[in-house]
């Protein structure tokens, strides 16, 4: 468990000012972090993690003798949280040199998902913003609370004569904002 000081939002472009293409893009930064000494946190190298041992630094408070920033990557958005300013300027100058960086603010919003620091120094996050959007754009905004939403064993396939395409559609991006609703801020 890490006592984070602050969670920054930037953002990231290359020398020209834009991100050509976001494969390129995301390559070059992830080489550039392990050249500093991060290590990938997830396979796809998203979430990036720096830790280094202290002995005694008065920028470090209750961290059992670790520096550690962590780095989340999303198109040319970083996100990132610390528990040691000399750290985080070291990575913030070193980046720099590399690219053109704007820090945007302390996080507060970030794709679909709202932060706010607890007055323990944790951060909470809120998604009740991004499921309302969801409920306006499929015009459930007015539903009942229903155990389940059509008859039990219901199947909607291409093949059903009742099912259009837009019928299908719809659900597809239902469900797909679901997933994604589901997925995004759980703990792991």
């Amino acid at each position: 468990h890490v006592r984070s000081r602050r969670q920054r939002q930037m953002c990231i472009r290359d020398s020209n000012g834009v991100v050509q293409s976001w494969r390129n893009h995301w390559r070059r930064l992830v080489r550039k972090l392990k050249r500093f000494g991060f290590r990938s946190a997830t396979p796809d190298d998203c979430v990036m993690i720096l830790r280094k041992k202290v002995s005694s630094a008065p920028s470090v408070p209750d961290s059992n003798d670790e520096s550690i920033i962590i780095i989340a990557i999303v198109v040319d958005d970083i996100v990132i949280t610390d528990n040691d300013d000399d750290l985080y300027n070291d990575v913030i100058a070193y980046l720099g040199k590399i690219y053109e960086l704007r820090d945007i603010s302390n996080l507060t919003w970030f794709l679909g998902c709202a932060f706010r620091r607890t007055a323990d120094g944790g951060v909470e996050i809120d998604q009740s913003a991004y499921l309302q959007k969801c409920l306006e754009r499929f015009k459930l905004t007015e539903i009942n609370p229903a155990k389940t939403p059509m008859t039990s064993g219901t199947r909607v396939t291409e093949k059903d004569p009742d099912a259009s395409k837009d019928l299908l559609s719809y659900y597809s991006a239902l469900l797909g904002s679901l997933l994604y609703f589901c997925s995004w801020s759980r703990p792991d």
